[in-house]
């Protein structure tokens, strides 16, 4: 996360105990780009997903990949 603000994004990090739906809800609300969906799942794979929260559409990355794929996403 600190690596990612100090390139220049806008990180939220989310650690209340809320349903998927409604931290989506939030993160619309708040005018997100991008999602990141990190659960006990994605850790144990070392995945992470990526939800583009405009197209409405999701991919799974490597979490070693993350700082490089929303870089190149503010890009863009």
């Amino acid at each position: 996360v600190h690596r990612l603000r100090r390139g220049g994004l806008k990180i939220e990090l989310e650690g209340d105990p809320r349903s998927l739906k409604s931290q989506m809800r939030r993160a619309d609300k708040l005018r997100a780009t991008s999602a990141l969906i990190v659960g006990d799942d994605e850790l144990i794979r070392e995945k992470v997903l990526v939800r583009d929260m405009v197209k409405k559409q999701q991919q799974e990355i490597n979490l070693k990949d993350i700082e490089k794929e929303l870089m190149s996403r503010k890009a863009t």
